[in-house]
């Protein structure tokens, strides 16, 4: 279960999109099997007797154990089972980084877990060459096993430096552990996200505006303003040939975001907070509308008491954060009740 939070919160990120790739886009392009029981996940399996090799039956059998192997936990063998053939036989497959391809420990069994994890050792130094083989490794080592799972990554950007999924992936993992506490700490992490994101954006320019948000969030981070202004005539660049892209709601936030940060850093309260209104004003986005907005830029101000400010800004989100997930409300009363709200894993992205 842990692995799966960790994920998501990945994606808040951008993990999707650094990790969605043409060949794997190629190889999905006819629609997904869909098991919606325990008989006709029986069925499949049996089918697999003659054919091993059908990726569309092992995908859907994938989803469909990792989906209520909570609820029965007897299909945890079959889950392991499946995972281990792909391991052996197809570890280069498009799409094993999931979480469905993947076991946890604490759930799945501590020594389920490791043989998987022997048999991606197994896996790279039978495909030395494989960056594919390599970046999968990697993410299945992401939660439990940082240091391996960096060395792997790292792997996949060496054998392939011109891979702009692989760098942004290798960023993603510094920045979700530069936030981590494991006792294996990682060194300057929020400079190595950075510097990644970076390589990821000037090898893919063209396609890569959505990662601008996320380096202007780290220039922040690590108090390279230089870089954050720069960010934001990026961005703006970037959301006048890209407004019907699905990142166009995210340029909108962080144009206005950066821009609010870059305010209160000058001591400017008033237009940070009109910078906060207009970040309001985005129309959304995939990212915005489940996790929703970034309080980096609120919470600063909720500390200089511009609690009416933060308060319409709050209720300016609810129009695109989805009902189920919006935290509005609940911030808001808070905040009329004279307490600061714990603002939690919405102060990263």
């Amino acid at each position: 279960m842990k692995r799966l939070i960790l994920i998501l919160l990945g994606l808040a990120a951008g993990m999707t999109a650094c990790t969605s790739t043409d060949s794997e886009k190629a190889e999905n392009s006819a629609p997904p099997m869909r098991i919606q029981s325990v008989e006709e996940a029986e069925r499949v399996e049996k089918s697999l007797e003659k054919k091993p090799d059908n990726m569309r039956a092992r995908e859907a059998l994938a989803r469909f154990y990792s989906s209520v192997v909570f609820t029965r936990p007897y299909l945890r063998a079959r889950k392991y089972d499946n995972i281990r053939w792909l391991v052996e036989h197809r570890p280069e497959h498009p799409g094993l980084w999931t979480p469905e391809f993947s076991l946890d420990p604490a759930f799945d069994g501590t020594e389920r877990y490791s043989r998987i994890g022997n048999l991606w050792r197994n896996a790279v130094e039978k495909h030395p060459k494989s960056a594919a083989v390599a970046f999968n490794a990697g993410k299945y080592f992401l939660m439990e096993e940082p240091l391996a799972a960096e060395m792997y990554l790292k792997k996949a950007c060496e054998l392939d430096p011109g891979s702009s999924i692989y760098a942004c992936s290798l960023g993603n993992f510094y920045e979700i552990y530069a936030f981590r506490r494991t006792g294996n700490e990682i060194p300057d992490a929020l400079e190595k996200a950075m510097a990644e994101y970076e390589r990821a954006y000037a090898l893919d320019v063209a396609t890569k505006a959505w990662l601008l948000p996320d380096l202007a969030r780290l220039a922040w981070r690590t108090k390279r303003y230089d870089r954050l202004l720069k960010a934001v005539e990026q961005m703006e660049a970037s959301l006048k040939t890209g407004s019907k892209e699905w990142y166009a709601g995210n340029l909108i936030y962080w144009i206005n975001l950066s821009r609010g940060l870059l305010a209160i850093r000058e001591g400017d309260v008033k237009s940070a907070g009109e910078f906060l209104l207009k970040a309001g004003d985005t129309p959304g986005s995939p990212q915005l509308n489940s996790f929703g907005p970034g309080m980096l830029l609120a919470d600063l101000l909720l500390k200089r008491g511009e609690r009416e400010t933060v308060l319409a800004f709050l209720e300016k989100t609810k129009k695109f954060w989805a009902p189920r997930f919006q935290k509005a409300d609940a911030w808001a009363k808070e905040i009329r009740e004279g307490r600061t709200p714990d603002f939690g894993a919405n102060l990263r992205y």
